[in-house]
């Protein structure tokens, strides 16, 4: 009889020269992406014409399409920058939260960062 052996492979992706450019500009578009989102966030929350991720995506979709964004990563910016400033609607005075917590541990922490 076989037994199923299950193994764990540790991996480091190490890309071309090309691959890292590209992966480069797309992370910079993707922050320019959120910089204009998160800008034009303020503005319809003061306004008080924004209501959720949804206006969001209804107001800025195709800025950031313009900006050279496909449409998954204009979609999940849309999703971060919401996400922040919902958190940061929400924070109290003295209060932590657990993103923030996360965010310096290093384990897990979903940032990315390029070097």
């Amino acid at each position: 009889m076989l037994d199923s052996v299950i193994r764990t492979v540790h991996l480091k992706l190490a890309p071309t020269p090309q691959v890292a450019a590209s992966l480069l500009c797309t992370l910079q578009t993707c922050n320019l992406a959120a910089d204009h989102a998160s800008q034009l966030y303020h503005r319809a929350k003061a306004s008080g014409t924004l209501r959720g991720k949804h206006g969001l995506q209804a107001f800025v979709y195709w800025d950031l399409k313009a900006m050279g964004l496909s449409a998954q990563p204009a979609l999940l910016v849309i999703s971060k920058v919401t996400g922040a400033h919902n958190g940061w609607d929400r924070l109290r005075p003295g209060a932590v939260s657990a993103d923030f917590r996360a965010a310096g541990s290093g384990q897990g922490s979903g940032e990315l960062v390029a070097e």
